[in-house]
């Protein structure tokens, strides 16, 4: 279920909800309040979903039966999973991980935000703002690297 969550961006609402009747060739294909949306399924969310039994309705169904949990005891059984883990944060931080792993992968601030349930760039401006900061020391540090200089190396040659 946590996969679900970090690989689709979806409400609570929604992923209470989700089902194999959404999945079409290598998509998930789900009306979200009066958006409709139709996003592909990622490597690991694919593998993910091998192990889920063919005629099983709800992908997250409650109590290893066939009934969908509801918004308010999904919420409750993220709770009780982070809580478990020692992890502070409930379902929607699994949905901001995802926007930020997307900022760190290069996503702009409007590919992240045509996702489910964004309404604005406000928080996708600050996830790619930091995420290209972190890119460009990574890629400073990767040239430094690829010459093998050092700050003491560099430090001596300046000092003669």
């Amino acid at each position: 279920m946590l996969l679900m969550a970090l690989n689709t961006d979806m409400a609570r609402q929604d992923l209470a909800r989700l089902g194999r009747q959404h999945v079409k060739t290598g998509h998930i294909g789900y009306r979200w309040n009066k958006t409709a949306a139709d996003m592909p399924i990622l490597p690991e969310l694919t593998e993910e979903l091998r192990h889920f039994p063919a005629d099983r309705v709800p992908f997250v169904p409650q109590d290893k039966s066939d009934t969908s949990y509801t918004v308010a005891s999904l919420h409750n059984w993220f709770r009780g999973r982070f809580a478990t883990a020692g992890v502070r944060g409930p379902h929607h931080s699994l949905r901001k991980a995802g926007a930020r792993r997307r900022a760190h992968a290069g996503a702009t601030e409007w590919e992240i935000v045509s996702s489910p349930a964004h309404s604005d760039t406000t928080q996708a401006a600050v996830d790619t703002k930091k995420a290209k900061g972190v890119r460009l020391v990574d890629s400073d540090l990767a040239k430094l690297n690829a010459g093998n200089l050092s700050n003491l190396s560099m430090m001596s040659r300046e000092v003669v």
